[in-house]
């Protein structure tokens, strides 16, 4: 295995981004419409999230998108 193939990912889909977090994707999908996680990237069609994002959300208790936000500004 080569140095390439331990790398993650910067971005992920929600189905990952619920694993990460220990939810289901129901769950991710449901917290996400009602702005509870981090604001997505739309890349084309697909939401991926920013993985260090999600770790230091997790940190920082899990504050609502909105708090989230104004944490980061």
């Amino acid at each position: 295995m080569n140095a390439e193939d331990s790398l993650e990912p910067l971005l992920i889909p929600g189905s990952q981004a619920a694993a990460l977090c220990g939810r289901s994707v129901r769950t991710w999908r449901s917290w996400h419409a009602a702005g509870l996680v981090p604001r997505p990237l739309r890349i084309g069609r697909s939401l991926m999230w920013r993985r260090d994002e999600l770790r230091a959300w997790v940190a920082a208790g899990c504050p609502r998108r909105s708090e989230w936000t104004a944490m980061l500004a």
